[in-house]
């Protein structure tokens, strides 16, 4: 009964009127850190009879139009010189993309921001295709024929469209972001949008790209390895397989986001970093972003990559450049900054792996080895258990969530 509350609770304060919500449209083919390149984007206030268009348009435009100066991540600079709307969702958080979104939104159009609501293209179209709900996502009037659309939609087709549309949340396909607390709290609580947020004492693993060429890579597959030893410190080996698309060779720029202060010991894979112009931003009156690399200590990690902190976690940022219809194989191994805590002869690992942001759902391998007087008792969910090894397989069609317990000899 209190779920249902809450949800009344949240539809109320969304609903009420005079409110401003951005809805923008990504496309996760030009692959940005945070979903994708943002294309699209709708207007619309809450009127007490529903919703009214404000207005709706191409990010290109606002690129254009744009007056604010923001020095920008540094492998932006690579294909432009300021921060532009269309490159806003930089982060793996998707709280801290929001908010770079809406400041440059409310810059460029004067016109104030309440929530936003951020949805994947491909998403859009299948979900018309599915739901035989017809509209041109790839218009700029596109949330006009959506709502025509939607209008259209008979009442019993409309529990389909809400179990697609909760496959969308759980995949952050579709993201929320508030500025009011409480609806925020309320986004959050219901996984609606990516969060950096987690245990110290836990793994985590993220992976996020930003493609600066022709095409972003396919993740094809995710291998991730940990041994576990005699003290309770734990060895992480990580293997991304990629292949670039037909058609022209690509220049990427990853960000691998580990626990806080993972050490990172061997990188392979990586190119060397890219040239980037120079350009004096102080003498053009920008402004910088501290939550960028840019604003934090930067170190120089093995195999050219730059080491640096983002909203709690340690992020490993490497260059890779890729021919096109090339294969290439990105390795890490580091030492996570934990040992697992051990409680009677236990030890209890936890993992949490973010979905990537890509249209097709990433395979992905989990393997746990442990040292000889260390068994592997359990590996959930629907983890393939033996003495000292474990082993769990699946597509990363959202977030996934790890739980492996160790017994130590004593």
């Amino acid at each position: 009964m209190k779920d249902y509350i809450d949800w009344l609770n949240f539809w109320d304060q969304l609903t009420f009127p005079e409110k401003n919500y951005l809805i923008a449209i990504y496309d996760a083919d030009q692959a940005w850190p945070g979903g994708g390149r943002l294309e699209s984007y709708a207007l619309v206030k809450t009127e007490t009879a529903g919703l009214e268009t404000l207005g709706s348009g191409k990010f290109n435009a606002l690129d254009a139009a744009l007056d604010l100066k923001i020095v920008p991540p540094e492998p932006v600079t690579l294909i432009n010189t300021a921060w532009l709307p269309s490159q806003a969702l930089w982060f793996l958080d998707f709280k801290e993309s929001a908010k770079t979104l809406v400041n440059f939104f409310e810059n460029t159009t004067q016109k104030k921001v309440d929530g936003v609501m951020v949805i994947n293209k491909d998403f859009l179209r299948k979900l018309s295709f599915k739901e035989s709900i017809l509209f041109d996502a790839d218009s700029a009037n596109w949330f006009y024929g959506l709502s025509e659309a939607l209008a259209r939609k008979p009442n019993t087709r409309w529990a389909s469209l809400a179990e697609y549309l909760e496959r969308g949340f759980a995949a952050h396909q579709v993201q929320f972001y508030f500025k009011d607390v409480v609806l925020e709290k309320f986004a959050e609580n219901s996984n609606w949008l990516l969060s950096a947020k987690h245990n110290l004492q836990n793994d985590v693993l993220g992976i996020a790209t930003a493609s600066l060429g022709e095409g972003s890579p396919a993740l094809e597959l995710m291998e991730y390895k940990i041994n576990v030893f005699e003290d309770g410190s734990v060895m992480a080996n990580l293997n991304l397989m990629l292949k670039q698309p037909v058609g022209g060779p690509g220049r990427n720029y990853f960000k691998i986001h580990l626990p806080k202060s993972a050490q990172i010991l061997k990188a392979e894979g990586f190119s060397p970093k890219e040239k980037l112009p120079q350009f004096n931003y102080a003498a053009e009156g920008f402004s910088s972003d501290a939550r960028i690399a840019g604003g934090s200590v930067v170190a120089k990690g093995p195999g050219g990559l730059e080491i640096f902190d983002e909203f709690g976690l340690t992020v490993a940022g490497g260059w890779v450049r890729l021919e096109s219809g090339a294969r290439n194989t990105l390795s890490l191994e580091y030492l996570l900054p934990f040992k697992l805590s051990r409680k009677n002869s236990l030890g209890d690992y936890r993992l949490k792996v973010f979905r990537p942001h890509q249209n097709q759902n990433t395979p992905f391998r989990f393997v746990a080895v442990s040292e000889k007087g260390i068994q592997l008792a359990s590996l959930e969910p629907n983890g393939f258990v033996t003495e000292n090894l474990g082993e769990y397989q699946g597509n990363l069609s959202e977030d996934v969530e790890l739980a492996g317990t160790f017994v130590f000899d004593e």
